[in-house]
């Protein structure tokens, strides 16, 4: 595998080469053989593995709920895909997508509460300084990272807010207190677990995305994130 330093200089032609090859560096690619890196002070304690690139910079966009870009202080603007977490999915006219047929074009239409767990994260993020703990790349070309606002984790404040399931890949899940916030917010009925029937991110994309039933499809009259980064 192709071997990138981890500066974040690095980072940026490690995601070019994702996005231009689909190959994952090595200084990239964290699984259970990596050796771990330098863990991240954090205001909690949290299990840690595989850390490879510090960013510090300010959140200069929010898409969704689980999608950041962060600007460093040289202008450098990293897409973020926040680790952890999945949250509900937002409209996204840039994802043609002819098998979706709930709506009569070739879009990716959004999921219930994917407009309100974007906008909590705006709420928490957006123009804020933040750092970044990143993992890997993933196969969009971003870096998969715990991003942190005033001390906050994003990926747990989503959690404890009821706005986030926990990631259907067990290797996004690198800290443990993310599940026992997600089983807790569920419990409280807060944010999306307020539903009857919630559905996962990972069943929209399949059901909607892939197989055209969209039950309860936001339009993009109401969802203002739409352009949102793919999965």
């Amino acid at each position: 595998m192709t071997r990138l330093p981890n500066t974040p200089r690095g980072l940026a032609a490690a995601a070019m080469l994702v996005a231009t090859t689909g190959l994952v560096p090595s200084a990239l690619a964290a699984g259970p053989g990596a050796a771990p890196a330098a863990a991240v002070s954090t205001p909690a304690p949290a299990v840690e593995r595989d850390v490879n690139y510090r960013l510090a910079g300010r959140i200069a966009a929010v898409e969704d709920g689980d999608t950041v870009t962060l600007e460093t202080r040289d202008g450098t603007r990293f897409r973020i895909r926040l680790s952890d977490i999945d949250t509900p999915e937002v409209y996204d006219e840039a994802q043609p997508n002819a098998a979706c047929a709930c709506a009569g074009r070739p879009e990716r239409l959004g999921q219930p509460r994917g407009t309100e767990a974007g906008r909590a994260l705006r709420a928490w993020a957006e123009g804020r300084p933040a750092t970044a703990a990143c993992y890997s790349i993933d196969r969009f070309g971003r870096p998969i990272c715990h991003v942190a606002v005033d001390g906050r984790d994003l990926s747990l404040e989503q959690a404890r807010a009821g706005w986030a399931w926990v990631s259907e890949r067990p290797e996004w899940l690198r800290r443990v207190e993310t599940r026992a916030a997600v089983e807790e917010a569920r419990a409280s009925r807060r944010g999306l677990w307020a539903d009857a029937e919630p559905l996962a991110p990972w069943a929209w994309r399949r059901g909607c995305w892939d197989e055209g039933h969209c039950p309860g499809a936001i339009r993009p009259e109401s969802s203002p994130a739409a352009g949102a980064t793919p999965r």
